[in-house]
């Protein structure tokens, strides 16, 4: 899901090959809440094409082809129908399997990047907007968007829509897609596509070699 709860188990994928934009959009849809990776071509090619949907016969994990270079700020625009408690937590369980943000702005606007289309350097948690919204396939709940830099696989900006008011584990789905993770049809995976089969399994979501590396550090500095 590129989201993270969907009640029904119904699931609609398509792939558009943009051969002029030299690029591919992936939209996913679940039915009941979830939803999607797109890609949005910028400027320069994305780098190539993958799946929605990784196939857990042949993968271990979730694949993961993007990355922060920094540690995004999160925005959580007025309207979004969460609260910040529920972003706090979602946030959290990410931090406790190795993964960084950086500040919290909830109900904030930096730099006007709620309306923006481009809110580069930021995770954005917004509302809906109309166009997405025609877009989406029925009774989705929330979808991720993300756009790349160019050459390296690493994250411009993510900008998480919100439909309704977030359903137990689509704020951490969601927050996944956000990261870098694909759908992982794994049941009881947090980030499987369909919600009534996903659950709290975070199998190849922990990555903690950043924070070995700093205590690693802590421990030589106190050794001086």
């Amino acid at each position: 899901m590129d989201v993270g709860s969907i009640p029904t188990a119904s699931t609609n994928f398509t792939m558009i090959k943009l051969n002029n934009l030299k690029s591919v959009i992936y939209a996913g849809s679940i039915t009941f809440t979830l939803l999607v990776g797109y890609i949005v071509p910028l400027e320069a090619p994305i780098a190539a094409e993958y799946t929605l949907d990784a196939d857990p016969r042949t993968l271990e994990a979730p694949p993961k082809p993007y990355r922060w270079l920094t540690d995004p700020p999160v925005v959580v625009c007025k309207d979004s129908m969460v609260t910040e408690k529920q972003i706090r937590d979602a946030m959290a369980y990410w931090t406790e399997r190795g993964h960084y943000f950086g500040k919290l702005l909830f109900h904030k606007n930096p730099d006007s990047v709620c309306s923006k289309d481009i809110p580069a350097g930021y995770i954005v948690v917004r509302p809906a907007t109309s166009s997405v919204l025609y877009e989406m396939e029925r009774d989705t709940l929330a979808e991720t968007r993300f756009n790349t830099k160019s050459g390296g696989g690493h994250f411009l900006y993510a900008k998480i829509f919100m439909v309704y008011p977030p359903k137990e584990r689509v704020l951490e789905h969601e927050f996944g897609h956000a990261l870098g993770y694909q759908h992982y049809n794994i049941r009881g995976h947090l980030m499987h596509v369909r919600n009534p089969s996903s659950g709290w399994d975070d199998q190849g979501l922990r990555d903690m070699r950043r924070r070995a590396r700093e205590k690693a550090t802590a421990t030589l500095k106190g050794k001086e």
